[in-house]
């Protein structure tokens, strides 16, 4: 079975494309995005709109590479 996972953490959204072989999780593909997310929060309080934009950019963008894969 092949699966993905997307990871949105406060510095960066990461893909994982992997294939499930038994017991086993062989990675198949691995990107990331770096957007600093953390730091516009420390900065201003908050996300601004272009960053939820950029960001959903990427995770559209990963979703592409993992449905390709």
């Amino acid at each position: 079975m092949r699966i993905g996972v997307v990871d949105v953490g406060s510095n960066t959204i990461r893909l994982l494309l992997a294939q499930v072989e038994g017991q086993d999780i062989v990675p198949l593909a691995k990107e990331r995005v770096r957007l600093a997310l953390g730091a516009e929060i420390e900065q201003r309080g908050a996300v601004s709109d272009v960053s939820i934009a950029a960001s959903a950019k990427a995770v559209r963008k990963l979703c592409a590479v993992a449905r390709n894969g």
